[in-house]
């Protein structure tokens, strides 16, 4: 099993694929923000409005591009453990690129299971059954679909690292 102390992963900031690297979490567990880096040279401290819940820069300059391009991903990173496994790779959903974030998460009636998250929300999980991956969800959100085709390309992509 693979563990990863830096967090990157690609975003589009005004059209421009770059790379982002989340330099350091900061504040406190309710009050929290995220240093991040960007390929293009770009870094800013990127925190949560607490009426909106939208993303903002908070010392840069411009920092409009670039918060939205964070937007789907740093409410997935929130208390991410990088001790434990966790994989990102893209896939298009409607159409788009999206980054799907897989994590390794403690279940109490299953010894691991995988969740998978992507566009700000947790969707779907996975599990070993007998070596068979069962998938499931306990989202809450009544319009949420476990994605066939992503769900296979989880099970493929997890079958190859783990």
């Amino acid at each position: 099993m693979t563990t990863q102390s830096t967090i990157v992963f690609p975003v589009s900031v005004a059209g421009a694929n770059l790379k982002a690297t989340i330099l350091s979490e900061e504040g406190t567990p309710i009050d929290f923000a995220y240093r991040v880096a960007f390929s293009d040279g770009y870094q800013d401290l990127f925190a949560f409005d607490e009426d909106s819940g939208t993303l903002y820069g908070v010392e840069g300059e411009n920092p409009v591009a670039y918060a939205e391009s964070l937007e789907n991903d740093l409410p997935i990173l929130i208390n991410l453990d990088t001790n434990k496994f966790y994989y990102l790779f893209q896939h298009n959903i409607d159409g788009e690129p999206a980054n799907i974030w897989i994590k390794e998460q403690f279940e109490e009636d299953f010894e691991t299971s995988y969740g998978v998250f992507y566009q700000k929300h947790y969707h779907f999980e996975l599990h070993k059954d007998n070596n068979r991956w069962v998938i499931s969800s306990r989202s809450k959100d009544p319009d949420n679909f476990i994605d066939e085709v992503l769900a296979e390309r989880v099970k493929f992509v997890l079958d190859s690292l783990l």
